[in-house]
């Protein structure tokens, strides 16, 4: 029989852009559509920092989310380079452990 290893989830910092910040920490935004280059995986924390396109910086809020489903592309419009994850806001107790 295979042993099967835990892995621990990752934590991955993304920029995101004000209106969508202020969307997700609200709540009203549960999805992030993004460029799969990271091997996104569901239990994964996104770390979403505020940052400026016009200013080209970051404003200083941040929001932590966590990852509860994953659509990779190829199909539905979406191309092969992105995916769509179904994000929650973080309960604090599960950050407890999460390093950066």
């Amino acid at each position: 029989m295979k042993e099967e290893i835990a892995t621990l989830p990752k934590v991955h910092k993304l920029k995101t852009w004000p209106k969508y910040f202020l969307d997700v920490r609200e709540g009203v935004k549960t999805f992030e559509v993004r460029k799969n280059d990271r091997d996104f995986k569901v239990g994964d924390f996104l770390l979403l920092q505020e940052f400026d396109p016009f200013t080209k910086s970051f404003t200083g809020n941040e929001v932590w989310v966590k990852v509860t489903y994953k659509l990779d592309g190829g199909g539905f419009g979406l191309d092969a380079e992105h995916c769509v994850l179904s994000i929650a806001l973080a309960p604090f107790g599960e950050l407890i452990n999460v390093t950066i």
